[in-house]
């Protein structure tokens, strides 16, 4: 059963705003981090990916489902996502700045 948009929304933004204002270190297993490619504007792909999916998941909760089927990624790999962003101080960064 998938969960409520409120409830997969809510851990991500409060991990994009830990990470954002200094909260401290996150958890982090000690892999390098992979390199993200870059888009128009230098917004990393995964970051703009992540900001096209929060905002089509914003505009219509109701098919948070397939949203993220149209997108390739499951519930899992989208908070997934989100957290690589917030464990990145500059993916965090770029996130904060290309969502204003």
């Amino acid at each position: 059963m998938m969960r409520r948009p409120e409830t997969l929304i809510a851990p991500i933004v409060l991990a994009l705003v830990l990470v954002g204002c200094g909260g401290g270190e996150t958890a982090y297993d000690g892999a390098e981090p992979e390199q993200a490619e870059k888009t128009a504007g230098d917004v990393p792909d995964v970051v703009q990916k992540a900001i096209t999916i929060t905002n089509e998941i914003e505009s219509d909760p109701d098919n948070v489902e397939a949203i993220l089927e149209k997108h390739g990624v499951t519930e899992e790999g989208f908070e997934e996502l989100m957290y690589r962003i917030a464990q990145d101080p500059e993916l965090s960064r770029s996130y904060n700045e290309a969502s204003r």
